[in-house]
């Protein structure tokens, strides 16, 4: 226990050292300071027992109900006991003289000795295992969680582990919920891209335009972070959530951009010229879309309440991510289509001249 609650101290030290953060607390709390009273054998001698000197202690200093009156419609009690200045020090306890059955009275220091103390209020286990937690709140939303855990398990939480290897510790709080909904959210996460693929795959029949689609997905990122600096948002795994739903809504102008494209290629247009028709052709109502949805999220990304800021980060990765994502879509989807439709034409270029010559 001395080595768990001195690196309950560290931990404290370092968490009320940071300006970031407040209200540090830890679940290691005394109780009400005690005095226990044990006889001496003289007391023993004289005829006394544990239950007869404890309840003169009891009536001297909690009260002794002498008499019940009654007035009116109320009942008043009557107690007795010590005056309050004879009750507020060990030495007056000390020097109450207690009567024997035999009219002598001795002071209660020559029956019996004091030993201050304080016990604990409350015991915590976790596992089987002794545990105290320090907590802390951060002092303002703009403080990044992660990083102060980070620098945490860096110096102080690295310090504990060389100097106590018999105390383990976890991270809990927030950064117990996101490691939670990060593992949670892995598996969907990945089944959800493969059916991505999969429908790409199936609607177009096409291998390159897929990649085209999904090539531009990541570039939507540097939309959500400028957001999170313009906002003094750090970016959280609320902003990856809205990362998510902002790929759904990019896969769809993609789509919209591509069936048009596919449909100038039927009519007999070359390659650039079917991109550039189809962008010009698909600007409006992509661009309405972005502009539309942006402005749906606004009154949350202007909201200033503590309750707004938890869904803050999604609204903003989805805002900016898609304004950004719009000139990707408009512009560097057309690129990297044409970039793939003249590979593909090299590669079969090359097949060919082997076939003729090899």
């Amino acid at each position: 226990m001395d080595d768990l609650r001195t690196a309950k101290n560290m931990v404290r030290q370092f968490l009320n050292k940071r300006p970031d953060l407040k209200d540090v607390t830890d679940t290691d709390k005394l109780g009400t300071p005690e005095i226990v009273v044990n006889l001496l054998p003289k007391a023993r001698n004289l005829g006394l027992s544990e239950a007869q000197v404890f309840e003169q202690i009891r009536k001297g200093y909690f009260g002794l109900e002498a008499q019940s009156l009654q007035r009116n419609d109320e009942e008043v009690k009557v107690w007795l006991r010590y005056a309050e200045a004879d009750r507020r020090s060990l030495d007056k306890l000390k020097t109450t003289r207690l009567p024997l059955p035999d009219g002598r009275s001795y002071p209660l220091e020559a029956l019996a000795t004091f030993r201050p103390v304080q016990n604990l209020a409350l015991i915590n286990h976790q596992n089987g295992l002794r545990e105290i937690r320090v907590e802390a709140d951060i002092a303002n939303l703009l403080v990044s969680v992660p990083e102060v855990l980070a620098e945490a398990e860096a110096t102080v939480l690295k310090e504990v582990q060389t100097r106590f290897p018999n105390i383990k510790y976890s991270l809990e709080g927030e950064a117990r919920l996101s490691s939670k909904t990060q593992s949670s959210s892995q598996k969907p996460g990945i089944l959800v891209l493969i059916a991505i693929i999969g429908i790409l795959l199936l609607s177009y029949r096409s291998l390159s335009k897929a990649a085209a689609i999904l090539y531009i997905l990541p570039f939507a990122f540097v939309g959500v972070a400028w957001g999170s600096y313009l906002h003094n948002i750090p970016v959280s795994i609320f902003s990856v959530i809205g990362m998510i739903a902002l790929w759904g809504i990019l896969i769809n102008n993609g789509l919209v951009l591509i069936s048009t494209y596919n449909d100038k290629i039927k009519e007999g247009l070359e390659v650039a010229e079917a991109l550039q028709v189809s962008a010009l052709m698909r600007f409006r109502p992509i661009v309405l879309t972005s502009i539309t949805t942006v402005f749906g999220l606004a009154p949350l990304l202007l909201n200033n309440s503590i309750s707004a800021q938890f869904l803050k980060p999604t609204a903003i990765a989805i805002a900016y991510g898609l304004i950004f994502g719009t000139v990707l879509t408009l512009l560097l989807l057309p690129s990297v289509m044409l970039l793939l439709a003249n590979l593909k034409y090299w590669l079969i270029r090359i097949y060919k001249k082997r076939r003729m010559y090899g």
